[in-house]
């Protein structure tokens, strides 16, 4: 009788226990589930309509401006003075338009990783405490935003091919490793600066997958350890997010713990460039 009934007793013992490890894998694979969405959310925003992709695109064209207006200008030293007066104002037009598309891109950094944060923050704010639950032994706290973290994915160039049209442009990059020669994109995070009298302009070329076959990648969730820290004022490409939530008992033996969650997302790759 007393091992029937200590069989009974370990019986429901462990059907408690299966119980709260059911319901802890359920509740986790439930706020993986929230934090991936949150993750592609903000990973969305951030190359929302192509902007991104157009930013890199409008930055090495500008910069091809600037190198062929330097040697145009070099070129007439020589001509006539109004030659060389229209030579040194498009020369001075192109330096210009460089120095405002530098601010632009900064700003617009600063514009895609604020719209990327509220997004998130939206979607959490909006569904976090349908995330805890309570059992009668086991109660899972509402979720918590711990971190946003923004930067790139590891080894993805830029989606900027190179511009044939000036072979000795081309040629410099090459002798300066700007360009992958496996995938014929200029390499990404870099700031593909000029030699010579243009080198104090920034040229900064950003990561971002470029198109395969006019296809775009679409964002998609990948390994937080293959998010590259944002810097150098690069426009940011991926995202990582952390989550947290406490799990308690009504047990002094079990007096509770906190699951950390993350997920990380990359934005969507960069559109066809329309020549």
């Amino acid at each position: 009788m007393i091992f029937a009934l200590a069989g009974f007793v370990m019986a429901i013992l462990f059907i408690f226990v299966g119980l709260s490890f059911g319901s802890l894998f359920f509740v986790h694979s439930q706020v993986q589930k929230f934090a991936d969405d949150i993750a592609l959310a903000g990973a969305s925003r951030l190359n929302d309509n192509d902007r991104l992709g157009q930013m890199n695109n409008l930055v090495a064209r500008c910069r091809q401006l600037v190198y062929a207006s330097r040697e145009t200008a070099g070129l007439t030293i020589n001509s006539t003075p109004d030659v060389q007066m229209l030579a040194q104002q498009l020369l001075d037009e192109s330096r210009k338009n460089a120095q405002d598309l530098e601010a632009e891109r900064l700003r617009l950094q600063s514009l895609s990783v604020g719209e990327a944060t509220a997004a998130m923050n939206t979607m959490f704010d909006g569904q976090s405490d349908h995330y805890c639950f309570t059992l009668a032994w086991l109660r899972a706290g509402e979720p918590h935003l711990m971190s946003m973290q923004f930067g790139n994915v590891l080894g993805i160039d830029s989606n900027v091919t190179p511009m044939t049209y000036i072979p000795a442009l081309v040629n410099y990059d090459q002798s300066k490793h700007l360009i992958n020669v496996t995938t014929g994109l200029y390499s990404g995070n870099i700031d593909a600066s000029l030699a010579g009298m243009d080198k104090d302009l920034h040229f900064k070329l950003s990561s971002l997958a470029a198109p395969v076959n006019n296809q775009i990648s679409p964002a998609r969730l990948m390994q937080d350890n293959m998010l590259q820290p944002g810097d150098n004022n690069q426009l940011n490409s991926a995202v990582r997010i952390q989550l947290n939530m406490q799990i308690s008992a009504d047990s002094s033996a079990f007096p509770g713990t906190y699951f950390v969650i993350s997920s990380t997302a990359a934005t969507s790759g960069a559109a066809p460039f329309v020549k």
